[in-house]
C-alpha cells in the first residue's frame, strides 16, 4: 500500500513539471507588443527609404509609409498572438 502513494506522487510531479514547462514557454502580451513595435520601427525605416527612392516625394512617401505600417502593425500583433499558442518548434525548458 505504501507504493501506491509514491507512484501517485511521481505522476503528480511529472504533471507539475509538464505544466511548469508549458508556463515558461508562454509568451506574454507585453512581449508581443514590444516585438511588434521594434519590428515596426525597423520596417518603417526600410519602407521610408524604398518609397522615397521610388517616389522622390516626401509627402507621398510619408502617406504610403503611414498607411502600410499602420495596418501592418495590427496584423503583426495578431499574427504573434496566434503563434504564441502554437507549440510547434518550441523546446521545453528544464
Amino acid at each position: 500500500m505504501s507504493e501506491l502513494p509514491n507512484a501517485f506522487d511521481s505522476i503528480t510531479n511529472e504533471v507539475k513539471s509538464e505544466i511548469k514547462s508549458e508556463i515558461k514557454s508562454i509568451e506574454k502580451h507585453r512581449r508581443s507588443i514590444v516585438k511588434s513595435i521594434t519590428y515596426r520601427f525597423l520596417s518603417i525605416t526600410a519602407d521610408t527609404l524604398v518609397a522615397y527612392i521610388f517616389t522622390k516625394d516626401v509627402a507621398l512617401t510619408a502617406g504610403i509609409v503611414l498607411f502600410v505600417n499602420g495596418y501592418s502593425t495590427v496584423l503583426y500583433y495578431f499574427h504573434e498572438r496566434v503563434w504564441a499558442h502554437i507549440l510547434w518548434g518550441r523546446e521545453k525548458r528544464p
